[in-house]
């Protein structure tokens, strides 16, 4: 088994029966031990936890993107006065004012969320978790 298989399951990804069962056979446990169940008294925990997580992910997101909006529109303003000053100065030509609203519609187009197609994922199969540490 190499390295690189012990790191995938370490990360909660799928392994194949032989893997599981040569990680079981190392650590003396029968497979179904490397198997994390939730006692159903702890399943509020668990999904409270989740959603937890899911939400300070989706407020880092959201600081993420609004950061990236300011910059969008703090560059465009920047832009917007050096493309205006530099026509009326005439050291472009005239024409280069139709880059300002380039500019506007490619961060409008950048901003806009659009949906790619994916294909449909295989239902999934249990993950391992991380095995406990043993002294």
């Amino acid at each position: 088994m190499t390295v690189r298989t012990v790191q995938r399951l370490e990360a909660g990804n799928d392994g194949s029966l032989d893997t599981l069962a040569r990680v079981a056979e190392a650590f003396g446990v029968p497979v179904r031990e490397l198997f994390v169940t939730v006692a159903e008294d702890d399943y509020g925990c668990s999904v409270t936890a989740l959603d937890e997580r899911t939400t300070r992910q989706q407020e880092r997101r959201g600081r993420v993107e609004e950061g990236c909006r300011a910059l969008n529109y703090g560059v465009g303003v920047l832009f917007t006065i050096a493309v205006v000053v530099a026509v009326t100065t005439d050291v472009v030509p005239n024409v280069a004012i139709f880059l300002i609203p380039a500019y506007w519609v490619a961060g409008w187009l950048a901003a806009v969320d659009v949906p790619v197609p994916r294909r449909p994922q295989p239902a999934p199969r249990p993950r391992l978790s991380p095995l406990p540490c043993r002294d």
